[in-house]
């Protein structure tokens, strides 16, 4: 949702601006981070009733999985050509990466705290 709201404010800004807003790289970014951002929540997800360092180290385990599949999602991108300018696909990229990886931790912080309420 966040992400989405970017997007929106990224491609108005730029339109506003009399820019190109480089809606393909622009949609191919938010996707690829969408796409890691929601995969790297399973493991904190899937352990989410356990212990509260087994959350813990399942939610590290899940940003080390949204960094690897978003490198490997912007590299399959980047060598098929799928994007015509690949330095902005890059820079917005890069930016959407560092947003959705702010979010995917405070959705893990909120799972390792309602794990920690739980126990006794």
């Amino acid at each position: 949702m966040v992400l989405l709201v970017i997007v929106g404010g990224c491609w108005g800004v730029s339109t506003a601006m009399g820019l190109q807003p480089h809606v393909r790289e622009l949609i191919a970014a938010a996707v690829i981070c969408v796409i890691s951002g929601d995969l790297a929540l399973l493991p904190a997800v899937l352990f989410r009733k356990s212990e509260p360092a087994t959350v813990s180290q399942a939610g590290l385990a899940g940003t080390v999985v949204h960094m690897f599949l978003t490198l490997l999602l912007a590299a399959v991108v980047w060598m098929g050509k799928l994007v015509a300018y690949r330095q902005m696909f890059l820079f917005l990229l890069l930016a959407f990466y560092w947003i959705s990886l702010i979010v995917l931790v405070l959705a893990m912080t909120r799972l390792v705290r309602s794990a920690a309420v739980k126990r006794p």
